[in-house]
């Protein structure tokens, strides 16, 4: 707790507009998940898609149910600072989905209908706790490029899991090139679409459409090489002349979990003066 408490301040001393919890003592993404819903099992040590990192994959072993109050307990909201903006991170359901071993559900459609319901509850939780952003991380989502029948049942759970939030939705992809789902993203309902742009070329996009919010990860999270403020700054003009929009978050391409903490204070550092730079 006295190691995300120095976190937090240093993200309030940045000048970051809004404070996440560090997740420090988060084994993986889906830990609290897995040994909080009923329905799932912890099974054995699985590689978190091409990075040398693990996570205890989901066995599910009967129907996933929750009541909504995992995060609530998880989340160190009181080391937040009051009157300051903050956010959470949920998974997209279609990615939990796709990171479990399923045993118990005839098909995936099932199964993603019901992780789409528990974590619509999670961000019901939060959003009536006053979180101003609720953002959705959905690596998985890059792999239905020829899949439009799963992409649709993708589109579906986030609708459902995202229907009648005050907060504002994020929708974040990362890790892989986005280019190839770009379009169908733009359906989701999202209010903003984080880009990794470590893997995914600003280019590619040009005249391909433009969510409410573009959330530019143009910080490399994976590479100890800091970006200085005007560096990002002259990154964010470019992404705002070539997709046509002046509504821009920025952010780290991903979690700083991949490099030593000097480095993530750095980044997140430069993050708070290119803010200061840009003006907004």
């Amino acid at each position: 707790e006295d190691e995300k408490r120095k976190v937090i301040e240093h993200q309030v001393s940045s000048g970051l507009t809004h404070i996440a919890d560090p997740l420090l003592d988060w084994n993986d993404m889906l830990r609290p998940y897995t040994e909080g819903l009923s329905g799932i099992e912890k099974g054995g040590l699985d590689r978190l898609y091409e990075n040398n990192i693990f996570y205890r994959k989901p066995r599910v072993v009967d129907r996933v149910r929750g009541k909504g109050s995992i995060l609530s307990s998880k989340l160190s909201l009181n080391l937040f600072p009051k009157g300051k903006e903050w956010k959470a991170e949920l998974p997209e359901p279609y990615t939990f989905a796709s990171l479990c071993e399923n045993i118990h559900y005839s098909n995936l459609a099932d199964l993603i209908g019901d992780i789409s319901y528990i974590i619509g509850l999670e961000a019901k939780a939060m959003d009536s706790k006053g979180c101003s952003i609720l953002q959705f991380n959905g690596p998985s989502l890059t792999s239905l490029k020829d899949d439009g029948d799963t992409m649709d049942q993708a589109r579906s759970a986030f609708r459902r899991a995202t229907k009648g939030l005050s907060a504002k939705t994020y929708l974040y992809v990362y890790l892989e090139d986005i280019s190839p789902i770009f379009e169908s993203l733009l359906d989701f309902g999202a209010d903003g679409i984080g880009i990794d742009f470590t893997t995914s070329d600003l280019n590619s996009l040009k005249g391909r459409g433009s969510p409410k919010t573009i959330i530019c990860g143009c910080v490399d999270a994976r590479n100890t090489k800091v970006e200085s403020p005007v560096e990002i700054k002259e990154f964010v003009s470019k992404v705002s002349d070539t997709l046509g929009t002046s509504n821009i978050s920025i952010s780290t391409s991903c979690d700083l979990e991949f490099v030593p903490s000097s480095f993530a204070k750095r980044k997140v550092s430069n993050l708070g003066r290119a803010l200061q730079m840009i003006g907004g």
